[in-house]
């Protein structure tokens, strides 16, 4: 099984920047939790970090099912709760104070 089914390059025309986001294709959005959830889980940590140093209020974070799915300032911290959870349930502690971090900073 792939980790993702590819990447999108999206470019930013109004800070002149691009990036790519994983794809995730699934026959049902629930299935990214059984099929990706540790990559979307990278893919939220890549996203707010990418808040942080270019300044977004918004930020693309991956595509499933054909939709742009992003993250907010509203909801980044919420998001990144959930990832750093999940790196504890896999023992993956030095992701864990990276979040940490990165949430202090935003």
């Amino acid at each position: 099984m792939d980790s993702t089914t590819g990447f999108y390059n999206y470019h930013d025309d109004d800070k002149g920047i691009s990036f790519e986001i994983p794809v995730f294709k699934v026959e049902r959005e629930s299935d990214i939790f059984i099929r990706f959830k540790s990559e979307m889980m990278d893919a939220i940590v890549k996203a707010a970090e990418r808040m942080l140093v270019h300044e977004y209020d918004s930020v693309p974070c991956f595509i499933l099912i054909d939709s742009i799915c992003k993250i907010t300032r509203p909801t980044i911290n919420n998001n990144l709760d959930k990832a750093e959870e999940y790196y504890k349930e896999q023992e993956m502690y030095e992701k864990c104070e990276d979040i940490i971090k990165l949430k202090q900073q935003l």
